[in-house]
């Protein structure tokens, strides 16, 4: 997790955290820490596994007198402090193709695409890469969405009564999501879908105002992320009262699961089933799959009927 700390010359330094696995109370311990001195804001982190190395991708401000330069870097974890020119190790400036605004990232819970967030001018726009082709310097786009308002006067002039302020972004197949939201609840709290085939809005779901929340202080939207485990699972955090707690909930997979279409959850399925050995496969997966084949030896037969 990252924090934003706010230091003393007006620039912002980034702070980002590794926590252990859960408690019995669900309490997250510290373990370590990586602090990179007026690197920005550092609102979205990815990680990337390469072998046994862990790598992160961020945005890093960093100044040459009063001249300021934002590059989308990769380096691998290590605690510690680092600044522009005392980097992490393996430290690598990745390329934006030619892009001159802020350009964040985010990898797809395969690992095969990136997620390139492009914001600008009260705006913000998205493109689908190839991590491959990103690491070897390749221009290749795999689906483009967007743009979309990033203020609610910018929303108003585009026809949008809502889903201005961007708290979090990820991709999985074919769909982009973005999940919105602003803490004084003017801008209610939503997750909406996109197709990168088309570049449209496809699905949205949206949060109960207040999601139960009763007490004081701030509710706000905070982050989101896809994770794979057999099916599609969306979680997406909530910063409520005075900041003490950090609510994350899951989307269950039966709310996902319709707004798919069976092309769209086929490609995906061969795509996972492309890269995974099936001598590794666990009792459930191959009950499942076994349970997925009799339906389409099922549905063949018909075919021919």
């Amino acid at each position: 997790m990252t924090q934003n700390i706010r230091t003393s010359n007006g620039r912002q330094t980034i702070k980002i955290n590794r926590l252990g696995k859960a408690d019995d109370q669900g309490v997250r311990h510290f373990i370590s820490a990586m602090t990179l001195t007026d690197a920005g804001h550092g609102d979205v982190l990815d990680l990337q596994r390469k072998g046994n190395a862990l790598l992160l991708w961020i945005s890093w401000s960093h100044y040459s007198s009063s001249t300021s330069k934002t590059d989308l870097v990769r380096f691998q974890w290590k605690a510690g402090p680092y600044n522009w020119s005392t980097r992490p190790p393996a430290f690598k400036i990745m390329p934006k193709f030619g892009i001159t605004q802020n350009v964040q990232a985010k990898l797809d819970p395969t690992g095969t695409y990136l997620l390139y967030r492009i914001s600008g001018n009260g705006r913000d726009r998205y493109e689908r890469r190839k991590v491959t082709e990103v690491e070897s310097g390749a221009d290749h786009t795999y689906g483009k969405a967007g743009p979309f308002p990033l203020s609610k006067a910018r929303a108003t002039a585009m026809g949008w009564k809502d889903r201005w302020t961007t708290q979090g972004c990820a991709t999985r197949g074919d769909r982009l999501w973005r999940y919105t939201g602003n803490a004084d609840r003017t801008d209610p709290a939503a997750l909406t879908e996109y197709g990168w085939s088309i570049g449209k809005e496809v699905a949205r779901h949206n949060e109960p105002k207040d999601a139960g929340w009763t007490g004081a202080g701030i509710w706000e939207p905070e982050g989101m992320a896809i994770v794979t485990d057999g099916v599609i699972k969306v979680w997406y955090g909530i910063v409520r009262g005075d900041r003490q707690y950090l609510i994350f909930r899951r989307m269950e997979p039966d709310e996902i699961r319709p707004t798919l279409t069976i092309e769209q959850a086929a490609s995906e399925l061969l795509d996972l089933l492309a890269d995974e050995d099936p001598h590794n496969d666990p009792p459930e997966r191959r009950l499942l799959l076994s349970a997925v084949l009799a339906l389409i030896e099922e549905r063949h037969e018909q075919w021919s009927e």
